[in-house]
């Protein structure tokens, strides 16, 4: 056994391919995108893959590391989806802001006509 084989686990990948004439979800633990998709393929077939995405892992107290559900990725995309909208509002309320103080100082800076 090498090192790197205890110190770099294989990463996870979720696949969606054609069986029986039913599309289903299958897990594959390889080094790479690459690697999991040829697996894949000498199992199922070429024309029987639909997608493969690699899971997201997290590690946890005990130091091992846990793939995420699919439901636990949405819930975190989401949260990041709201976390740049609230940073998009900031920095537009900020670009009025700065707007709303260049037109007061531009109108302070118009000469006063003479009587």
């Amino acid at each position: 056994m090498l090192i790197t084989e205890v110190i770099n686990p294989l990463k996870t990948f979720l696949a969606q391919i054609r069986a029986g004439g039913m599309t289903v979800r299958t897990t594959v633990d390889a080094d790479s995108m690459s690697q999991a998709r040829a697996i894949l393929q000498h199992l199922y077939g070429v024309a029987n893959i639909y997608s493969v995405t690699q899971l997201q892992t997290l590690t946890n107290e005990a130091g091992t590391i846990k793939p995420q559900s699919p439901a636990e990725l949405r819930v975190k995309a989401l949260a990041d989806q709201a976390a740049n909208l609230k940073q998009q509002a900031k920095r537009m309320k900020a670009q009025q802001g700065l707007a709303k103080a260049q037109e007061r100082l531009r109108k302070s800076n118009v000469p006063a006509k003479p009587f």
